[in-house]
């Protein structure tokens, strides 16, 4: 059937509720999962309120390894997500290519989460946060470690030494 030959599953703003059928999915060869929500507007915690399980990243990338991009922009997760839960997202997703953790992250420095990745995602081309404070150090590391970038989005990120 299709789940042997579906490379991209897009249920941008369905929500959590699909969480549980989805994993029990056989999907050997997914590659773009988009779990998010459209850029959101003023009221959208309002209208998005359901979260994510906190260890959303992690479920997704032990059962999806053949992921090579991941959009859970937006998304309320239960508690944001981690920086463990980058870095194991990244480790189980060794051809990991794209990512967008816009408005889902649980500190505001991002700077491990960038380090990490340029140690376990050296083929990212594509990454997009959104509220995130930077340092100088772990963009420098980011940069060099991920030598395919081809798209950074950081929208309304700080940046310091």
């Amino acid at each position: 059937g299709c789940q042997q030959t579906l490379t991209h599953l897009d249920l941008t703003g369905l929500g959590p509720i699909v969480l549980p059928a989805l994993v029990c999915l056989d999907l050997p060869v997914l590659q773009l999962l988009r779990l998010g929500l459209e850029r959101p507007s003023g009221a959208w915690a309002d209208a998005h309120s359901e979260p994510w399980h906190k260890n959303t990243l992690s479920l997704l990338g032990g059962c999806f390894p053949t992921l090579t991009g991941l959009d859970i922009g937006y998304a309320n997760v239960r508690g944001g997500v981690s920086f463990e839960e980058v870095e194991t997202l990244a480790t189980c997703c060794e051809g990991l290519r794209h990512l967008d953790l816009s408005m889902v992250m649980t500190y505001r420095d991002f700077s491990p989460s960038l380090v990490s990745l340029s140690k376990q995602a050296p083929n990212l081309t594509s990454l997009a946060i959104h509220g995130l404070n930077l340092q100088t150090h772990a963009l420098e590391t980011f940069a060099r470690g991920c030598a395919q970038l081809a798209r950074v989005h950081f929208v309304h990120c700080g940046y310091s030494a």
